[in-house]
């Protein structure tokens, strides 16, 4: 593809994302069969179709100005095995038509990074110059890279089935019927990384996208693997029975009464009336009006978080983390949460000047503070190094957690100040401990969507080539499916504190899903 990076690249940058600009390839097979047969009073159509999909390096227009490494592939494949029967039964004078349907499909689709070597999350990567331009945020701007996302997997799989019947007594036509489908759908959600990166350029070159700085990572997952998990189950029956009558030459009236259930909306009095008529006054003029209660089914895109319906049971968390301890750090971000890292001075040469943090009342600590937390008879961890959870234990004596709870007491903190984060680098929350449930519970209320729905129509021939119409349509949408925030106080939000709503309990604390809306539109055409 014809791709420009944006001005004011770092060339560092831009030869680091030159190895992942490859050209955006699409592969679709697709295959399509289907076979018409009489078998004496039956008539059978079977019908087999797939759509095989493969799309590399995609970048949407929306992003046109994002780098390479931001592109994604993805997979997807569409596949239907049908039969259907219509069935003349009875006397061929006035029959009893059967029509009866089998159907089977699978749809699996798969999206992941395209090149998740380039940064295991969406990095906005704001650039310093050194490490001493006490700013915030970066003096050389921000850049952002990496598609930030586990791979995300979803296999819906469809059974669905069902018969018609239908016959003719006298000046009325009476047709029944049942359908049936089944859903299943199985998958691992993706696991969102949304990081910003704090770092001079020398470093990003020398340390890559981790450990070159400081960074806020937030994180979209489940607290274990098995959060992750998507499964979702739901069974559908619908039940109708209709009634065309003609009561007069020029008019027909329509009867006719569903029911509608779905496994996963809870309620079986679900009953539609449906009403119509087509009524011609003249020969030249038409009125058709009807009138119907139109219930939803459940759709599986809504439920695919929602752990009460088999969704992944997802949780949001925020944290600051240093690779290489106090060293490498360009942003004086850590005095906002309370600690004020020297970027530059040691221990000593604090001591020796006299230097105060530039934040008044805070404690000030040479770069080199942590680096003395090591156990007993062990020497202190060479300046600039990388630490993680990995290889604490072998350059400071002290198992992981005694490491963190060790780094705690030397900024002044409680243990569980520092934690190991979710690039196993030492971490602190931000900007206070807390782990937000992101939505979603089922409102104990939940009732299943309906509409109700009105139409009158006019068709007047004017000449013999031309006719006018006018038509009217009400829709009164009921039950709307959405989410919305619970009126809790903030902090009843956070774990540990007064009013928290504790996991089990049945009750989540931020959102809730159910039955929310109540609209109406009306329009003309």
């Amino acid at each position: 593809m014809n791709f420009k990076f944006p001005a004011n690249i770092p060339e560092f940058l831009e030869a680091r994302e030159g190895t992942f600009d490859r050209h955006n390839q699409s592969f679709e097979t697709r295959g399509f069969l289907k076979v018409d047969e009489q078998l004496g009073r039956h008539r059978v159509s079977q019908q087999f179709n797939l759509v095989n999909a493969h799309v590399t390096d995609f970048l949407p227009l929306s992003q046109a100005t994002s780098l390479p490494s931001t592109r994604t592939d993805s997979d997807s494949r569409f596949l239907m095995l049908g039969i259907h029967d219509t069935a003349t039964l009875g006397s061929l004078s006035n029959p009893l038509l059967l029509s009866a349907y089998f159907q089977y499909r699978a749809e699996p689709s798969r999206e992941r990074a395209a090149q998740p070597q380039a940064s295991p999350a969406t990095t906005l990567f704001n650039m310093f110059s050194s490490l001493n331009t006490d700013r915030l945020t970066g003096d050389l701007g921000q850049v952002r890279f990496g598609a930030g996302f586990t791979p995300l997997l979803v296999k819906p799989n469809y059974v669905s089935t069902g018969a018609h019947f239908g016959k003719l007594f006298g000046r009325q036509e009476r047709n029944f019927g049942w359908d049936f489908q089944h859903a299943q759908v199985d998958g691992v959600e993706a696991s969102n990384l949304l990081n910003q990166l704090f770092a001079t350029t020398s470093d990003f070159g020398q340390f890559g996208p981790v450990n070159s700085g400081v960074y806020v990572l937030t994180r979209v997952a489940g607290p274990i693997p098995e959060d992750n998990l998507i499964r979702l189950r739901n069974n559908y029956t619908g039940l109708f029975a209709q009634n065309d009558w003609k009561i007069a030459h020029n008019l027909t009236l329509n009867l006719g009464l569903r029911w509608d259930y779905d496994s996963r909306f809870p309620n079986r009095a679900n009953f539609s009336p449906r009403l119509g008529l087509a009524w011609a006054p003249t020969l030249k003029t038409v009125i058709t009006a009807n009138w119907g209660l139109f219930y939803d089914n459940f759709r599986i895109g809504l439920a695919r978080d929602v752990p009460g319906f088999g969704g992944a049971n997802l949780f949001t968390n925020q944290t600051v983390s240093f690779p290489r301890l106090f060293y490498g750090d360009p942003t004086s971000l850590p005095r906002l949460f309370g600690l004020c890292p020297s970027p530059v001075l040691t221990d000593a040469e604090i001591s020796a000047s006299g230097g105060t943090c530039p934040t008044p009342g805070l404690p000030f600590f040479g770069v080199d503070h942590l680096n003395t937390v090591v156990g007993s008879g062990n020497t202190a961890i060479p300046a600039n190094a990388v630490v993680s959870q990995d290889n604490v234990q072998a350059l400071t004596g002290l198992d992981p957690q005694q490491f963190a709870d060790a780094a705690s007491a030397a900024v002044g903190k409680p243990p569980g100040y520092f934690f190991w984060g979710g690039f196993g680098n030492l971490s602190m929350n931000f900007p206070v401990p807390q782990i937000f449930q992101i939505p979603i519970a089922v409102d104990p209320g939940f009732k299943t969507p309906y509409t109700r729905g009105f139409h009158l129509g006019l068709q007047r021939e004017i000449t013999g080539n031309t006719v006018i119409q006018a038509d009217y349509y009400h829709r009164d949408i009921r039950n709307m499916l959405g989410v919305r925030t619970t009126n809790l106080a903030f902090e009843a939000r956070l774990p540990g504190h007064a009013g928290e709503l504790q996991p089990g309990t049945g009750a989540r604390p931020i959102l809730t899903y159910g039955s929310w809306y109540q609209g109406r539109f009306d329009s003309f055409s």
